[in-house]
């Protein structure tokens, strides 16, 4: 769903493209009960529309619990001034949207400014690899960065922030070859983690197609590591 438990609401937001070309996005609002300021948090789906699909309509609740607001950045929303619509993008233009959604959260009341993190899922989650490897200082308005089931690179560039890389033993749309092999690259590096689920599809977290291969023990797992991970970086 769009809305959950009436505390989504959509918002347009400026962003620019890794060439700079200005664009307005649209996105997902959420925030948890009460006054904050609350740590906030840009999700990158792997889902092109604004709506968000099946597979993201329990990520946001999760959040949501645990205690983040939430920006879910819809990238084939993009127009430029002129009303031209960019539908089709990059991993580096995702990443680059994701900072414009970074200083939306930032400047809200309801959010701390100094405790933003990221996550992303499938391309999102690529997109996420590549802003941690070449964002650069853009990467400072963020503490922690999390991708999951990501097409990782072939080349591992040592990320620019902590992250933490979650991918299924069994996912059909990507496999786990790639970020094995990423992962092993960066054995050693400061502040990278890497987990493999076992017995786990492209969406760890939820029932979302038959062959994705849902496992409640590794989903509950993943939820406890990834919301560590970020809990470990976090400003007091």
């Amino acid at each position: 769903p769009q809305v959950v438990d009436g505390r989504a609401e959509i918002i347009e937001f400026d962003a620019k493209m890794l060439n700079g070309t200005s664009v307005r996005l649209a996105g997902l609002l959420a925030k948890p009960s009460g006054g904050g300021p609350f740590p906030g948090a840009v999700l990158l789906p792997g889902g092109r529309g604004l709506r968000v699909p099946t597979c993201y309509s329990s990520i946001l609740p999760t959040f949501l619990e645990w205690g983040y607001v939430t920006l879910t950045v819809a990238p084939r929303t993009a127009r430029e001034k002129d009303g031209t619509r960019r539908y089709t993008y990059s991993f580096a233009d995702h990443g680059s949207y994701g900072f414009g959604a970074a200083q939306i959260l930032g400047a809200s009341e309801f959010v701390d400014k100094d405790n933003l993190v990221l996550w992303g899922h499938s391309y999102g989650g690529s997109a996420v690899v590549d802003a941690a490897g070449y964002g650069g200082d853009k990467l400072e308005v963020y503490r922690a960065a999390v991708a999951v089931a990501p097409y990782c690179p072939g080349k591992a560039r040592p990320p620019g922030l902590p992250l933490l890389v979650v991918t299924g033993e069994k996912d059909p749309e990507v496999g786990p070859v790639l970020c094995k092999d990423y992962a092993e690259k960066l054995t050693g590096t400061a502040d990278f983690e890497f987990l493999l689920l076992p017995e786990t599809g492209h969406s760890y977290w939820v029932r979302f197609k038959r062959d994705y291969k849902y496992n409640p023990k590794t989903a509950k797992i993943a939820h406890q590591r990834v919301k560590a991970f970020y809990t470990k970086y976090l400003n007091d």
